[in-house]
């Protein structure tokens, strides 16, 4: 089982760095998929992919302030969606492919 996974890191990097994760989400999901097609292509058939948990309540989110949480939370939405779109479309092109799509926002509905 192969596993690809965008960091708590990358979206804080993003933000730290001001770059445009609207604009940067789109290219990472298609150099995701891009890999996962030549994988395939090669044999490889289980993949485990794994969404961001929510990151608003971590200590370095919470001490950047309400406008660094609220973007946090707008991130993560936006790639959680973007991941379960893209796992759609895998499974299109490569039909016996194994998706396991580990999804960790069980810890929201725990907390809330």
């Amino acid at each position: 089982m192969l596993e690809f996974r965008l960091t708590v890191f990358s979206i804080n990097r993003c933000i730290t760095l001001k770059c445009d994760f609207t604009a940067t989400l789109p290219k990472l999901i298609a150099q995701r998929e891009k890999m996962v097609a030549s994988l395939y292509h090669q044999g490889a058939r289980s993949f485990l992919f794994q969404n961001i948990p929510p990151l608003d309540r971590t200590p370095q989110v919470v001490e950047a302030g309400a406008d660094n949480i609220a973007q946090n939370k707008q991130y993560v939405d936006m790639f959680n969606k973007a991941l379960v779109a893209s796992n759609k479309k895998i499974r299109t092109n490569c039909p016996d492919v194994s998706l396991l799509d580990e999804r960790i926002n069980i810890i929201r509905h725990k907390t809330d």
